[in-house]
């Protein structure tokens, strides 16, 4: 299978998991669906978390350590 063959055959099959019915009842739609709702409330909780002054000032002096910028 040739590399734009793979890439079509992926996308096709990310299309049909997206836009499926949700009459059809699959493992991968199942799996797709659980994924997306996690990373939304991952997000939101995120969101939230950062709205907490402590935590986003720690999040920042962290990912300014960890880069190694002083």
């Amino acid at each position: 299978m040739k590399r734009h063959e793979l890439y079509s055959s992926i996308k096709t099959k990310i299309y049909e998991l997206i836009t499926s019915e949700p009459q059809k009842k699959g493992l991968g739609n199942l799996l797709f669906n659980f994924f997306l709702m996690a990373l939304i409330v991952a997000n939101v909780i995120t969101v939230i978390l950062e709205s907490i002054q402590w935590i986003y000032l720690y999040n920042v002096k962290f990912q300014i350590d960890s880069v190694g910028i002083k």
